[in-house]
């Protein structure tokens, strides 16, 4: 957990995330402030956990991408289970089109449309979610609101694309964009294009 007092962090439906900015950035849009509980959440949240926590992935995932050799055979299609932590999948080489939520997915390879909450965090329902992608000419597309492409609100959020020609692309509140939490996007290779 990275507040004591996580009554500000219940918001599961589907205007969640919309709602959430509007009430934190009241101030900047309206030049005042009418709802002080922010600030409550503001002091409450913990930087230094959320610090700590995602320097310890990045460097796990770090050993692991630069490790990595991509054994699995061409035949491998999918696989998705789920765990306390939120759904994982495992793609293999073919093009597929990945939606929803998932606290971890691995892509092996292939032409991929990724579309929904990509590699986001959504508060204590999901406070970690990583994306990594191994190879393809990938479309990373949100063009339904704020933080779902590689943010990290209250957790942590790391997209680690590896290679290809890839495409990120979010009307909301852009790409690898944090509040109150961390978020990566690492992209190592390729011609790549970015609109936010």
């Amino acid at each position: 957990p990275i507040t004591k007092n996580e009554s500000h962090l219940i918001y599961n439906t589907a205007d969640s995330i919309n709602r959430l900015y509007k009430k934190y950035f009241e101030p900047l849009y309206s030049l005042q402030m009418l709802d002080f509980s922010a600030i409550n959440t503001l002091k409450e949240v913990d930087l230094t956990q959320i610090s700590f926590v995602s320097r310890r992935i990045t460097d796990q995932l770090n050993q692991v991408v630069s490790a990595f050799n991509v054994p699995v055979e061409a035949k491998f299609g999918s696989c998705e289970f789920d765990t306390k932590f939120g759904k994982v999948g495992v793609f293999g080489h073919d093009n597929h089109k990945i939606e929803g939520k998932y606290c971890l997915s691995v892509d092996l390879g292939g032409n991929d449309i990724y579309s929904g909450n990509i590699s986001s965090s959504i508060f204590k329902d999901m406070p970690i979610s990583i994306l990594l992608d191994f190879g393809g000419d990938d479309n990373y597309s949100e063009v339904s609101g704020h933080g779902k492409l590689a943010s990290g609100i209250f957790g942590v959020s790391i997209l680690w694309d590896h290679d290809g020609d890839d495409m990120y692309e979010t009307s909301g509140a852009g790409i690898a964009s944090a509040f109150l939490g961390c978020a990566l996007l690492i992209d190592e290779n390729g011609d790549d294009f970015y609109i936010c």
